[in-house]
């Protein structure tokens, strides 16, 4: 197995979360200004929230599962690309 550098890893994930949050905050900042009803923002929040509780035990067991974790991660990647190309 190979040396994993933990710095590299914190600090990506320091920026991946810092990123999700900001346009979290943006999100919510622009339903606010579109929509008067405090009822879209409990929608919103639904269906941010949701989907990451039901699919982080499915995709926490493949991950587990997997033997070659690399290849899987570019999978992953090239998946997320394509999504949101």
């Amino acid at each position: 197995m190979q040396k994993v550098n933990q710095s590299v890893i914190l600090s990506s994930q320091f920026l991946i979360s810092f990123g999700a949050g900001m346009s979290n905050i943006t999100l919510l900042t622009l339903i606010t200004k579109w929509f008067v009803l405090d009822n879209y923002i409990g929608i919103y929040s639904f269906f941010l929230f949701v989907p990451r509780v039901v699919l982080a035990t499915y995709i926490g067991s493949l991950v587990d599962k997997s033997c070659d974790l690399k290849r899987l991660l570019l999978q992953s990647m090239l998946g997320t690309a394509l999504y949101y190309r």
